[in-house]
């Protein structure tokens, strides 16, 4: 997994040194701490993304961590292509690779991302993998009570077909959060999670910050 990451790292400058060629780019680099949280009884997670480009043309990674008592971390690095379709969408190509609770795995995929109306941002990604497919989607909604404050609403799906097949996790989150002029945001809120495959249900109080740059 070290060895994973290091080649992660080393192809985000050597990607965009390439894109920094093209002419009439103007290279920036955006990294966003989407949340760092607790979820209750000793659960945590982490989410980081970033991007390199122009933004219409970009290198983006993204970095998952979630960790559950005493149960080994769950990762998953994405690393890929995107650009601009339309002035409010973005489709990309793109690698992942996931290790749970020991088993790793490669997806490779295509994904969309856009603002559908009333300013909910969409997500999604379509990836095979050992002959398996996988679909996830995440929808959000921030929702700003004034300069400071804002509510966020997120939806999330899972769903995989091969050795298993159906709805992996449904996951649905309210959190309000109070950002300051550094860009940093502390929240809390709550969430409910559903994995009708192993028919579990999980409903936690969440604290957390997030951060961009």
């Amino acid at each position: 997994m070290t060895r994973l990451l290091c080649t992660l790292l080393l192809l985000i400058p050597l990607t965009a040194g390439a894109a920094g060629g093209m002419p009439g780019m103007g290279n920036i680099h955006a990294v966003t701490l989407k949340h760092l949280e607790w979820q209750g009884a000793s659960t945590y997670d982490m989410e980081v993304e970033g991007w390199y480009g122009d933004g219409l043309r970009k290198l983006v990674y993204k970095i998952d961590a979630h960790k559950m008592g005493d149960e080994d971390t769950e990762t998953a690095f994405d690393l890929g292509w995107q650009t601009a379709i339309s002035p409010f969408w973005d489709a990309k190509a793109l690698i992942r690779h996931a290790d749970e609770h020991g088993t790793h795995r490669t997806w490779i995929g295509a994904g969309l991302s856009g603002t559908l109306p009333y300013f909910i941002h969409f997500d999604s990604h379509l990836m095979t993998g050992e002959g398996d497919a996988l679909l996830d989607i995440e929808l959000l909604h921030e929702l700003p009570i004034n300069r400071h404050w804002k509510i966020e609403s997120t939806f999330e799906l899972e769903a995989i077909a091969g050795d298993e097949r159906g709805i992996d996790e449904v996951s649905i989150g309210f959190r309000i959060g109070h950002e300051s002029v550094t860009r940093f945001t502390k929240y809390i809120g709550v969430e409910w999670q559903h994995s009708p495959i192993e028919d579990t249900r999980r409903t936690a109080f969440v604290a957390g910050i997030s951060y961009w740059y």
